[in-house]
């Protein structure tokens, strides 16, 4: 998957790499899984970006080729309000890693 700018009249380039991470808090019964599969999400809340953020879309696409629809998803225009969230307890957070160490505890 490509997550270029793509706009008439502008081009991009690619920095780097960024990994993206689910995250819980520790207790969450998923953090003692080996590996978590797109199915292990379908009936977890999931607390995500607004629609069309790359992050996002990284994440609707390997379910959607999964064949899962999560029944439970929450949507913010805030990465902190996310973190903030999962710290809260109120579902699993889907973000960058940089965004994830940065500050709300998760360093």
């Amino acid at each position: 998957m490509s997550d270029r700018f793509q706009r008439p009249r502008l081009d991009s380039i690619d920095m780097r790499m960024e990994d993206i991470y689910l995250f819980s808090t520790p207790n969450h019964p998923l953090v003692m899984a080996r590996k978590v599969y797109p199915k292990d999400l379908a009936d977890q809340t999931l607390l995500l970006t607004e629609s069309g953020c790359c992050y996002r879309t990284v994440l609707e696409e390997q379910l959607a080729s999964a064949k899962v629809t999560p029944q439970n998803v929450s949507e913010f225009s805030s990465i902190e309000a996310i973190k903030q969230c999962v710290t809260a307890g109120m579902g699993i957070g889907f973000l960058s890693k940089m965004v994830c160490l940065m500050k709300a505890g998760f360093a």
